[in-house]
């Protein structure tokens, strides 16, 4: 047979042939499919969730580096106070104090959500104590805070009443002022987290007049020794869980997971004062 011919009539008996039927699709195999694509999404989102939080926590942490807040600065500048008296366990007296705040920072305001002062004796003996009301405080300024700390009938112990009464003897009764704030720091629309800021004023010394119960502060402008902290929150526990959480369960073990948590927890916990 002429060659020609094979040929077309390997192409006419091709061409009549069925194409090899395929195997339908199982419906195991279909939810396998799914799932696997599910699966994808999922750790796509929380993967670029977590990547999304460390480049905040680098930017936070830089800014920190460049910004460099620092804590505010107490100072006891006037303290007057009246009514001093201590009867068997009570003491009662009224204080007028102002405290000098200052804002060290060139470009960062201050943001107190929360100011309280205190009014101690001895060892952290309170006798009274108030609120003042939050306020924002601008770069490099300074601000009279005036409190009015009232002990009405305050039980304290012997050892208080003994030290009060020794002191009004000899004409000189010894307070600490305490300085309590909640802050946050504020430069535009960027925010620190919440610090706490804690002052102690030492050696605050009034003379007194036995006979009338009243005196003012011998030395003004007695420097307050401060620190201060960052205040975790539920929600930053909270965060920093569910972000470890996240970061084991996509990356198991190793020591890039610790690599990202070690920044993350940086970012959470970073804030350095002078």
């Amino acid at each position: 047979m002429p060659l020609h011919r094979a040929a077309a009539a390997t192409f006419l008996g091709g061409a009549g042939q069925q194409p090899p039927a395929t195997r339908p699709t199982t419906d195991r195999q279909q939810y396998n499919r799914i799932t696997k694509v599910i699966c994808t999404c999922v750790r796509d989102i929380m993967l670029a969730l977590i990547i999304a939080l460390i480049c905040i926590a680098f930017i936070s942490i830089i800014a920190s580096l460049i910004i460099r807040p620092r804590s505010p600065r107490f100072t006891v500048i006037s303290a007057a106070i009246a009514g001093v008296n201590v009867t068997g366990s009570e003491f009662k007296a009224a204080c007028n104090l102002s405290v000098l705040a200052h804002n060290p920072n060139t470009n960062l305001v201050i943001w107190y959500r929360k100011l309280e002062v205190l009014l101690l004796y001895g060892s952290d003996y309170e006798l009274s104590g108030t609120t003042i009301a939050p306020m924002f405080q601008s770069k490099r300024n300074q601000t009279v805070i005036s409190a009015r700390l009232v002990s009405d009938d305050v039980d304290v112990d012997n050892d208080v009443v003994e030290g009060v009464a020794s002191e009004l003897r000899r004409g000189v009764i010894t307070f600490r002022v305490r300085v309590l704030a909640g802050v946050r720091f504020k430069r535009g629309k960027w925010v620190t987290k919440k610090y706490k800021v804690k002052a102690d004023c030492d050696g605050i010394d009034i003379g007194v007049l036995n006979a009338t119960g009243t005196g003012n502060l011998i030395e003004p402008g007695i420097q307050c020794e401060g620190s201060a902290r960052q205040d975790h929150d539920s929600w930053t526990a909270a965060l920093k869980l569910t972000v470890t959480s996240m970061v084991g369960v996509l990356l198991r073990e190793g020591d890039f997971v610790s690599f990202l948590i070690f920044d993350l927890n940086a970012e959470l916990d970073f804030l350095t004062f002078n």
